[in-house]
Formats: structure tokens, sequence, C-alpha cells
């Protein structure tokens, strides 16, 4: 192997080694190139168009942003309407304070909401989002710097770096084209002369011992030989003055410190990195929802992945059809629809008794404490929502239970009460058909007052004690033509 030299293989490897080398050196010594600080330009123009247009509003937007605002107008007219009337009725005592503060709270949602479209409004017509702004600021300064560090060409340090790259890539070629050296021959020579020896050693019958110190004495003997015949190489030495020269480049290049260029180009990328992150919170801070007052969620009318709007609304079977539980914030209470023939004998802290579906053995009490002031049309039918707050059952009535709800008038002792079957009408006037002579029906006109179940206050006409027909007799019944 030492008589045959380096392989043809490993003298290829080196040849291309020393090829990239110098070709990595030409282009140092050659600057950037045309193309390459053209396409450099091209990105620049294309990072200020994409700033400019940032800048620019566009008009699809500014329209949207604009019925936004009139739909948010609307509703804050809308609301300031409902918010004078129910401060009218709050002052004549038709509606208790609760309610006019909620009034009070939907239209300060209105008015945030306006806000809000007007405050988007104007971050449209002033272009895209500071954020945005400051990235695409970013990038045309990257772009910038790119062209400028192209323009400014190669420095010395790095054509002196791959100076010694070319000179110890051509030292190595070098080395494997001078093939072995004679000392390195005459080594491996020795030791076959030696090897030879050892064999005719032991053929002759010496002790394995005698023969193995003599052949270590030997081998001792030529090494030292050896050690002062060869010295170092020039080879060597050149390979190691050249990685002496690349190690200075590359303490000089440390000590010279970055060019003005790298410097700029990583503050480039800095501020963009810190655009791309303020457009990253403002994205975050728009996907919380906020309300303007505190509460207990209940039902929700979205789900993940759908579209909503600031106009989005909850259905309308959040409203109920019946006598329900609902639960506030402060609790529970129980929401109710009145017919509005009934309406005029509700009023405001008007004791309530409820019994539930699930706890029929059991009645709660519980007050009004709100009266709607819009009635409520459906399925043909004009009613009003009223609340009652629970006085008792807090800790045992749940949130959508069904409910019997009942309003409780004022008491009146010693009431006098007949049949509600028994009041009839002659001639336009209510009564009440007695016994007169011969037990015959006689019409006696009564002033009635309200009627609960199936029982008719009487207020005069009639004395406690008296009869009153319920059920008169075929032949005592009077003429069609007799009533009104």
């Amino acid at each position: 192997e030492a008589q045959a030299g380096s392989r043809p293989e490993e003298i290829a490897q080196a040849r291309a080694r020393l090829a990239q080398a110098q070709a990595q050196l030409a282009e140092a010594q050659a600057g950037s190139r045309p193309e390459e600080i053209a396409q450099a330009r091209a990105r620049l123009a294309q990072a200020q168009a994409q700033l400019t247009a940032a800048r620019t509003a566009n008009p699809e937007q500014i329209a949207q942003a604009r019925s936004q605002i009139q739909a948010a107008q609307a509703r804050v007219d809308l609301a300031n309407e409902r918010l004078r009337a129910n401060q009218s009725l709050a002052q004549q005592g038709a509606i208790s304070r609760d309610r006019l503060q909620e009034v009070i709270s939907e239209s300060r949602t209105a008015q945030a909401n306006l806000e809000e479209a007007k405050r988007r409004l104007a971050q449209v017509q002033n272009g895209t989002s500071p954020g945005e702004i400051a990235q695409r600021e970013a990038a045309v300064k990257e772009a910038q710097q790119a062209v400028n560090l192209l323009l400014s060409g190669t420095r010395r340090e790095e054509i002196a770096q791959r100076e010694a790259a070319v000179r110890e890539a051509q030292q190595a070629v070098n080395l494997l084209l001078s093939g072995a050296r004679r000392e390195e021959i005459a080594r491996r020579e020795a030791a076959v002369r030696e090897a030879q020896q050892a064999v005719n050693l032991l053929l002759s019958g010496t002790r394995r011992e005698e023969i193995a110190q003599r052949e270590a004495a030997v081998r001792e003997a030529q090494q030292a030989v050896n050690l002062l015949l060869s010295g170092t190489r020039p080879e060597i030495i050149a390979q190691r003055q050249a990685a002496v020269r690349e190690a200075q480049q590359a303490l000089d290049q440390l000590q010279n410190g970055s060019r003005r260029e790298d410097i700029a180009q990583a503050e480039a990328t800095v501020a963009e990195a810190r655009g791309r992150l303020q457009a990253i919170q403002v994205q975050i801070d728009d996907t919380i929802i906020r309300a303007p007052f505190d509460g207990i969620v209940t039902q929700k009318y979205a789900n993940v992945g759908a579209f909503v709007t600031p106009t989005t609304s909850g259905s309308s079977s959040a409203s109920a059809t019946s006598t329900s539980i609902v639960a506030i914030a402060r609790g529970l209470e129980v929401l109710a629809r009145v017919p509005e023939i009934n309406i005029g004998q509700i009023k405001i802290n008007q004791p309530v008794e409820i019994v539930a579906d699930a706890y029929p053995d059991q009645t709660f009490k519980g007050r009004v404490r709100l009266i709607a002031p819009e009635a409520v049309l459906e399925q043909n039918v004009t009613a009003f929502q009223v609340r009652a707050s629970l006085d008792t059952g807090q800790e045992t009535l749940r949130s959508g239970m069904n409910i019997d709800l009942t309003f409780l008038g004022q008491e009146l002792p010693n009431a006098l009460v007949v049949p509600t079957v028994s009041i009839v009408t002659q001639r336009g006037k209510q009564g009440v058909m007695v016994p007169g002579k011969d037990n015959k029906p006689e019409f006696r006109p009564v002033t009635i007052g309200p009627t609960i179940g199936d029982q008719t206050q009487i207020l005069q006409g009639v004395n406690q004690g008296e009869r009153v027909f319920i059920d008169m007799p075929k032949d005592s019944r009077p003429k069609p033509d007799e009533n009104s």
C-alpha cells in the first residue's frame, strides 16, 4: 500500500474540494451578480407595494363598516326611545327599578356597539391595523437591507478566508499526489524482513520467550530510527500553516465585528417579528366576547365554527311560552305570560304562590317583581311577560322547571260570594235570580266584584243567607228577547 501511493478516488475527492474552494473564492472576489441584485430589488419593490396596499383603505370594507354604523345607530335610537318610555313609567310607579336598570343597560350596550362600529370604520379608513402595517414596514426594511448587502460586495476578511481554504485544499491534493515517502517504504520493508526473521527464528528452535523479546527490541529500535530519520514532512507543515492562517482570518473577522448591513438586516427581522406579534395579539383580542353586565349564561345560540356578527341575536325559542323558572345573576325567578285581559289585575309586589310539577305537595311563596311594559304577540295571543322573585324555594327549585303560578289578590274578610254561574244579564244589567212569590225566579240587579275561580264577589244587591238560582226550571227561564 505504501509503495502504491494514494488511491485514485482519494485524489479525485481532494481535487473536487479544491475546485469548490476555488469557485467560492472566485464568487467572493467577483462580488454580487447582477441577477442576484435584480432579484433582491424585485423583492424590495414587492414589499413596498404590499406596504402601500396596507396603508390604503378598501372601499368595500368602508361601505360595510358604514352599514354597520347605520344599523348600530338604529339600535341606539330604539334603545333610547325605550329608555325614555320606561323612565316615564318608573316615575309613575308602573315598573320596578330593576326593570329600569335593565333598560339602561340595554341602552348603554347599544351605545357601546355604536362606538365600536365607529372605531372599526376609522380603522378601515386609516388603512390596515397598526400591527400589520408594522409587519409590512419591517418586510420593506429587510428587503432593503438585502439589496444593500448585495451592493456592498464581499468584505476583505471573507476573501482572505476563502483564499486560505483554497490553499488548504491545494496542499491536500499535493499531499495525495506526492505518494508515500521513502522513509515509509523503508519502514514497511524492515517490518517485512523482521517478520521473516521471526519465522526463521521459530523454525530454528529458539524459545518463544526469547523470540518475543528479540522481536520487541528490534521493533523499538526500528521505530526510534524511523522517528529520527522521518522528521516532519513539508506537506504536513504547509497544511498546519494553512490551518493557522484560516484560524487567524476567523479571529480577525470576530475582532472586526459584524457589518452594518448585517446588523441592519437583523434589526429589520426583529421589527417584522414584532409586527406579526402585534397582529396576532389584535386577532386574539377580537376573539374575546365581553358582556356589559354580570350574569349566568344559561343558553348559547352559536356553536364552534359558526359565523356570527355583531347583529346576531338569540333564537325566539328562548322566550318562555309558559310559566317556568329562569336563572338570573341574583338567583332564580319565575317567568310567566299573562293575557292582556288579566294584566290589569297584576300589581308590583303582589304575592304569588308557586307549585312545581316536580314538587306537587309543596307551595312556594314569591312576589311580582316586574311587569313588561310591552306586549308580546305569539300565536295570535297578546300577553305580557311577568317576572316574580322567589321568597322561598331558592334551594329546591331549578332553572327550567314548569310550575303553576297563582296571583294572590287582597284578602277580604267576610266577603259575600255567589257561584259565578248564577250571574245573569237582563236589559244590560248584571244580577241574580232569587226566589219570589210562589218560589218563582225573580231578577235582582247586583254589583259584582272580582271573580276568583268559580266564585264571584257580590258588593251590593243580596244579603248573606239569601238563596239564588243556579239552574232555573225550564218554564221559568226568561225569553231570549228579555236578555241582552
